[in-house]
């Protein structure tokens, strides 16, 4: 199963090193990791994260 892992390297809510963790757990051989430089709210809705971000898990999505 395809896995992507989109940390904010800032994030205050749930820590980068947490989120990293996660992909030495998964099981899929098809992995991949996104990190942005920003907080929890700003990777979801800076208009960097939709300008960058987000351009690039939907690329990811596209060739899933």
């Amino acid at each position: 199963m395809p896995y992507l892992n989109v940390i904010a390297s800032n994030d205050d809510l749930v820590a980068p090193e947490s989120s990293k963790a996660l992909n030495e757990a998964i099981g899929s051989k098809d992995k991949s990791m996104i990190e942005f430089k920003s907080g929890h709210v700003g990777a979801c809705i800076s208009p960097d994260a939709h300008k960058n971000l987000w351009l690039q898990a939907g690329n990811w999505l596209k060739r899933k």
